[in-house]
This record gives C-alpha cells, sequence and structure tokens, in this order.
C-alpha cells in the first residue's frame, strides 16, 4: 500500500503503480542472489499489484504471501 500512496502523491496511478510495487517487491528478494527468484517475484508482484489496485485490500494478498512463502520453505526452495 505504501507504493500506492507514493504513486497517488505524486499523481501516477494505476501501471505506474503496478510496475513500481512490483519492482519494490522483487528488489526486496535481491538478498536471495537468485535471477530466477528475481523474475518471479516481479511477475507475482504485478499480479499482486492489480490485485491490491483492483480491491483495496491487502488481506488475500498478506494471505497469499504466507501461503507461498510457507510453500516455498517447507519444499526447500527457499
Amino acid at each position: 500500500s505504501i507504493p500506492k500512496l507514493i504513486t497517488d502523491r505524486m499523481e501516477h496511478g494505476g501501471w505506474a503503480y503496478v510496475l513500481y510495487s512490483a519492482a519494490l517487491f522483487s528488489l526486496i528478494h535481491l538478498c536471495y542472489g537468485d535471477p530466477a527468484l528475481l523474475l518471479n517475484t516481479f511477475l507475482l508482484g504485478v499480479v499482486w499489484g492489480v490485485a491490491y489496485w483492483w480491491t483495496l485490500n491487502l488481506w488475500p494478498l498478506i494471505v497469499s504471501h504466507a501461503a507461498i512463502g510457507i510453500l516455498a520453505f517447507s519444499l526447500g526452495m527457499a
């Protein structure tokens, strides 16, 4: 939601928010040092950015992020 506030304040909404949010989400995962993870997190960030843009509700995104994280850790992928 913070990228949404920033892009709204800069008077850039819509797809600018989605791309900015996805890029930031991907960069947060830079510490893992895996290029495939960066691409996957960017693409998932786009999906979640669009979902937030349409619903303005963080809870489905929080729950799905937790579920994906638990799955990745339990499969030894993270």
